[in-house]
């Protein structure tokens, strides 16, 4: 039978084709992307039928690099994940060290004096608010510059899996149908949280599916906020009351006062410690949503090789045109959407 799914003739997306624009989007971007994979597999049946000799050569090759296949991937493996231990490590060094001299009491006088404001509650509750929000940023942005590393990373682990797959059929006059990226990406986007690898899914059509039906465009803060609100955003809420309170007119030399006080409420209430553990979070959801998305791409691999198998071994050639048939089917349907 054929593996190619088609969800799109489900009930739910043909009515979500007529909803509203986004809809149609996101419906496009389906379309967009499945299309070509339609034409491989229909191209692929096609093939078994009046070539299975060189489907039997391609089985035999793929059997014969699986070993060194598996090997490689497993050291690409280990190298990502060596990479998020150090990255983690980084980011909250890079962090810590930043808070260190913000939160220094003579760095903070000269902070206060140059943002001019007042001996007044208000303008100290502002000056903490936006103090709080620069804090928050600054350690939003280690992450931000350290994923677009880890994304790179990955993105070269499956462009490495995608290479060992296809080298199997380096000498033979078929291709193998099988999209790393496209199995990646889905996984990621099932797992919906994904720590610092929202940069690679970001990159990938069914990344651009799963943002968009969030209702974030890419490239936007909205994208980036998405991907760092479950690890830091109660903890924005909770410095921001904290520093807060208590927070009144001072005499004397206020600004030194006010400085002091800001750094007691952060000792007091261990406001860095958070950050890391918040740090620690977006790390160790990186290291799931890898792993997630490793596992399920050896998955995806072996089934397509058991399907392939059986598809090739297959005496029943009225059945593989039939999937033909189906296949082109669905492919005149596609054409003929209205979006």
């Amino acid at each position: 039978a054929a593996s190619f799914s088609l969800t799109c003739s489900s009930p739910s997306l043909r009515c979500s084709f007529v909803m509203n624009e986004h809809a149609k989007r996101e419906a496009r971007l389906y379309i967009d992307e499945t299309m070509p994979k339609l034409l491989v597999e229909l191209q692929k049946y096609e093939g078994i039928v009046s070539e299975r000799e060189n489907y039997e050569a391609l089985l035999t090759e793929i059997e014969k690099n699986e070993l060194s296949r598996i090997q490689d991937s497993d050291e690409k493996k280990k190298e990502v994940l060596s990479l998020i231990k150090k990255l983690r490590i980084g980011s909250k060094k890079d962090f810590t060290e930043y808070i260190a001299k913000i939160l220094d009491i003579d760095s903070l006088v000269e902070d206060i004096k140059a943002s001019k404001i007042k001996n007044k509650k208000e303008d100290i509750e502002q000056y903490v608010s936006k103090l709080q929000s620069r804090i928050q940023h600054k350690c939003e942005a280690i992450l931000e510059v350290n994923s677009d590393i880890i994304s790179d990373k990955t993105a070269e682990y499956v462009k490495s899996f995608s290479n060992n797959v296809a080298a199997a059929a380096q000498n033979l006059k078929v291709d193998i149908d099988f999209d790393a990226a496209w199995v990646f990406g889905t996984a990621l986007s099932a797992l919906g949280i994904v720590g610092g690898l929202g940069v690679f899914l970001a990159s990938t059509i069914s990344g651009a599916v799963f943002f968009s039906s969030l209702g974030i465009g890419l490239g936007t803060s909205l994208l980036w906020g998405a991907m760092t609100a479950s690890v830091f955003g109660p903890i924005g809420m909770v410095c921001g009351l904290l520093l807060a309170i208590g927070m009144a007119i001072f005499g004397g030399s206020w600004e030194k006062s006010v400085a002091k006080k800001i750094a007691e409420r952060f000792e007091e209430n261990k406001i860095v410690d958070k950050y890391c553990e918040g740090i620690d979070k977006y790390w160790d959801q990186t290291k799931t949503a890898f792993e997630k998305g490793a596992e399920e791409l050896e998955k995806s691999w072996r089934d397509y090789v058991e399907n392939l198998r059986k598809t090739v071994n297959s005496s029943d050639i009225e059945e593989l045109q039939r999937n033909i048939v189906s296949l082109k089917n669905t492919e005149d349907f596609f054409n003929n959407i209205q979006l």
